[in-house]
């Protein structure tokens, strides 16, 4: 199989080293295709719709393995399908369903290969306020997004727990009288989905549930680029 190019930077200390997969070496290419997936997924979430173009690119060019099953087949047309679109879209809500799509897509391949990930456990946040808040947001959405692509139902059990915690407070929320009930809005509205979440069972309806959680976390985020949407990076 001709490897991908790509080139991981890993940090120790003050040192930084630079690896490069060998060709062949599939359990890097994997990764490298996870990490740009999850560069997709989380510039929707951010309501960063222009940085989805470079990874959803090299995802719409992934190489097939001389030696993939037709089911692997199968799947990679589909991501390379899903990130095409992606690609064009010219709004979050049309990146949004193929970028969940693309990490079903990714447990879809796991199961034709019987080869599942194993990601290290998630910690809890022991913060308060409404920075720990948002970090529960965000452990719940990756629970839900391990529960797509290892695929797990456990992990996305978890996720919907997680979400199915009390929304903040009004007085809780960011100290911007102008935003003030949009946000609170669209914290319910997030804390809504656990229910949806919960009673998903099958893949396609998971997909749909996370797509449409993607949408709301990025139109909070986008109500004010300068202070926690796509600018904050």
């Amino acid at each position: 199989m001709a490897a991908l190019v790509a080139v991981a930077v890993l940090r120790a200390a003050d040192a930084q080293f630079v690896m490069t997969p060998r060709p062949g070496d599939r359990i890097a290419e994997m990764r490298h295709h996870y990490e740009q997936v999850t560069s997709v997924y989380e510039a929707v979430v951010r309501g960063d719709l222009p940085a989805v173009r470079t990874p959803a690119t090299e995802l719409s060019a992934i190489a097939t393995p001389v030696d993939a099953g037709p089911e692997v087949v199968k799947v990679l047309d589909a991501v390379r399908e899903a990130a095409r679109r992606v690609m064009v879209a010219g709004t979050l809500q049309e990146a949004a369903a193929p970028t969940a799509a693309m990490l079903a897509q990714c447990g879809a391949c796991h199961r034709a290969s019987a080869v599942y990930p194993t990601p290290s456990p998630l910690r809890t946040p022991d913060v308060g306020g409404i920075v720990g808040h948002m970090l529960d947001h965000l452990r719940a959405m990756d629970s839900l997004l391990q529960g797509l692509v290892i695929p797990s139902d456990a992990r996305w059990a978890e996720g919907a727990k997680r979400l199915a915690a009390a929304p903040m407070a009004r007085a809780d929320l960011p100290p911007d009288h102008g935003l003030t009930p949009q946000v609170r809005q669209a914290e319910i509205d997030v804390h809504a989905f656990a229910d949806r979440a919960a009673t998903a069972s099958d893949s396609g309806t998971r997909t749909e549930v996370f797509a449409d959680l993607m949408l709301t976390c990025a139109r909070c985020h986008g109500l004010h680029e300068q202070i926690w949407g796509p600018r904050t990076r």
